[in-house]
Parts: structure tokens; sequence; C-alpha cells
């Protein structure tokens, strides 16, 4: 018997060596097509600079900033209102109030491409930080108010898609409103999302881009804020109705659920930055390998599952389970792209993908996900009430040889497994 005394914590020939290679070039094809589907949707409508770049040069360039004057005029649309209505505006690598100015330490990405942290495998590209790069709105209007209520971002060339996602920037001055978004298409119909939630550009909830950005305020000496302390950008997902797959979108417009705000510094701002899309299915679905992020696992311990080609627009998945890799079980509410699950034994694992245009489905390659040795495998303690527990005492009874260990250490005894 084993007593602890506790306080618990936390070789082939030519033909067949052609016939390899071709196989491996449809299988690389089938995986980059299937990859391919999202990506970055060229819009015009843009109006407003909301990036200062460049070395300040103060007004119409006839008097340069100094560390004590000056502003952002020419360096973006509106110095005055800037992003939230108080002059805050994003910089990118080559902002300087004046000459003599530090260099930023963090800004909008070089070159404007936003890799998506909510959607693996889109990247969307902003527009030039020396032009407009946003189509901004508000909530209301006001005395001296330049932005409209409503806007909209045109495709250069329109298309048929699954999904899109737009990135954006918001300020909430005012608490209160939803945002709208109205998706036309060539044939004049069109699908409404409305209740889109936001939140302030200091929010970092839902954020789309993780690397640290900054901003600089209209007031002398312009001076990059902290890193790592936001702004922040976000994304707006609009699906697509099946019944619209095959129609071409040809617009996205947007507008706030209500008018609230009197002032510069009270309404709230929309600035639509990028537009994104994934394009319908088609055909066979070619989902490629079931992957696990680990394997072996231990017992009641969760992992995830995901299929080797990512993304497949307009599709439904059902993951399954099997004992043996014959004969399969449909997981119950395991319909979604990704599965997080745990075992008690070695089971194997694929997902069916069904395109729902063609109504054509396929299985992933199954995968066995096995259970790790016993000795390789420990709980995880938690603590309750505030209080940290360990273990610090280990003793034996009935063995030829038995323990009476006491811990040495005021921790007590701890995990020092692989040390």
């Amino acid at each position: 018997m084993i007593t602890f005394n506790q306080e618990l914590p936390t070789s082939v020939t030519r033909n067949t060596r052609v016939r390899n290679l071709w196989m491996t070039c449809l299988m690389v094809m089938s995986f980059f097509v299937s990859n391919a589907q999202l990506s970055s949707v060229p819009i015009t409508g843009f109006s407003n600079d909301v990036v200062a770049n460049g070395t300040g040069d103060g007004t119409n360039g006839t008097t340069l900033n100094t560390a004590t004057t000056g502003n952002m005029n020419g360096m973006v649309t509106q110095p005055t209102i800037g992003i939230d209505g108080v002059g805050y505006t994003f910089i990118d690598a080559t902002y300087k109030w004046y000459s003599g100015s530090a260099t930023p330490a963090c800004f909008m990405p070089t070159g404007g491409a936003v890799p998506s942290a909510l959607t693996t495998g889109l990247t969307y590209q902003l527009q030039s930080y020396s032009a407009p790069n946003a189509m901004t709105i508000t909530s209301n209007t006001y005395a001296g108010s330049v932005w409209p209520t409503t806007g909209s971002v045109s495709l250069v060339t329109p298309a048929s898609y699954s999904n899109l996602y737009v990135l954006y920037e918001t300020v909430q001055n005012t608490a209160g409103t939803t945002l709208s978004a109205t998706v036309t298409f060539t044939d004049a119909t069109t699908q409404v999302f409305t209740g889109n939630t936001f939140v302030n550009w200091f929010t970092a909830t839902g954020v789309a881009y993780t690397p640290s950005i900054s901003r600089a305020q209209n007031v002398a000496a312009g001076v990059a804020n902290a890193c790592a302390t936001g702004p922040y950008l976000f994304q707006m997902s609009l699906p697509i109705s099946v019944g619209n797959y095959s129609k071409l979108v040809q617009s996205v417009s947007f507008s706030f659920s209500s008018a609230v705000g009197t002032s510069a510094n009270t309404v709230n701002y929309f600035h639509a930055l990028a537009l994104g899309g994934l394009t319908p299915c088609s055909g066979t679905p070619a989902p490629g390998n079931t992957l696990s992020n680990t394997n072996p696992v231990c017992p009641s311990v969760n992992f995830t599952l995901s299929t080797q080609s990512g993304n497949f627009g307009g599709s439904t998945f059902q993951w399954q389970s099997s004992p043996d890799g014959a004969t399969w079980t449909n997981i119950s509410g395991a319909t979604s792209a990704t599965l997080t699950t745990n075992q008690a034994v070695a089971t194997y694992y694929q997902c069916l993908v069904t395109c729902t245009s063609s109504a054509q489905t396929t299985a992933t390659n199954p995968l066995q996900v096995t259970i790790s040795p016993a000795n390789t495998c420990y709980c995880t303690p938690t603590t309750t009430g505030g209080t940290t527990y360990y273990i610090t005492n280990m003793s034996t009874t009935g063995g030829i040889t038995n323990l009476n260990n006491t811990s040495g250490s005021s921790a007590g005894y701890q995990n020092h497994f692989g040390t």
C-alpha cells in the first residue's frame, strides 16, 4: 500500500519513379489549390489617410515642425480629428514629428501586409501609407463634421465568395450602437449583416493583428505611444449564404445602428482598412491528412485535430472516431473544421469534408492518436481558496522494503520528469 501525505499543487524502375513524381506533383497542386482560396481582395473607396509617415513638414510644407511647434498637415487627411476625434493617428516606421524625433519602436507593418490572427491563411494588404488608406464613417453628424454616416468599398473585380472578412479599426466614444454591413451583388440583390458589436481601439478583444502598433497625436512633440498597449486592429466576418455563392460580390457598405455623439470626440468611428475573401468550394474536396497538435497524448488531456488543407469555403465537417480504423462513428457535435477532444485509449480519427455546392464528400486520411507511457503522464493539480499545496511525504507499507520519505524542499515533491 502506498500512502501520500500531501499538500497538492499545482529502388525502383524509371517508370515507377516518373509515376511517383507525377503523383507527388498532383498532391502538392491539390494542397495549394485548397489553401489558395483565402486572399486579400482589392477594393476601392478609400477616403481617409489615417497613417502618419515621414517627417512632419508643418502647414502646407512651408514651416518645418520643431520639438514644440508644428502639426501633421500633409501627413494625414484630418490631423485635428485623426482616427478618434482628438487627433491621434497610426504611424509607420518612417514617422518623425520633426527631424530630431526618435525613430518609433512599433508601427504599422512595413509593406502593409497584415496576417490575420483570427483566420489562418488570410493576409490582408493595406493601401499606401502616403495616400487614402481607410474608408471612414461616424455614428452621427455634428457641426463641422467631415465624415458621412454611411460608406462603402467596391471590389476591383467582382467575384464569388463564401465568406468575406473586413479588417477595420473602431473607436467607441459613446456606447449603445452596433455596426451593420450590407453585401451587394452585381444582380443588385443584397445580404445584410446587422448587430455587429465593436470595441474601442485600445480594447484587446478579438484582436486581428498581434504585433504591436502605435499612434501619435497632432500635438507637439508628436511622441509615439508606448508599445504593447494598443491600439489594436479588428476583423469582421461576413458569411455569405449558400444561395448567394454563385453571385458576384460588387460592394460592401457599412453604417451604425443609431445616431450617437454630438461632437468630434463623442461620435463613434469605423475605419475599413482592407477586405479578405474565401471562395466557395467546387468539385471534390481534397482535405489531405488528419493532423493533431499532440501525438501521443495522456489520458483525459485535451488535444486538437485539424485537416491538412485548412479552409474550405462553403464546406461542412463531420469528425469521426474508430477503435480499429475500419468501423467509424460520428462524434456528436464535432462539425467544425477543428476538433478539441481527449481520450482514454488509442483511437483513430478522420474528418468528412463535404462541399455544399457539389454535394461531394471526402474523408481525411485517418490518424491514430496513441497513448503516452504512464510514467510521462502527470495530473495537473489545481488550487482553490488562494492556497497552494504540495506533497510533503510519501510512504509505502506491505512491501519487501518500505519507503517513508519526507521532502527536503519547501515546495514539497515536484515533477522533475526529463531533468
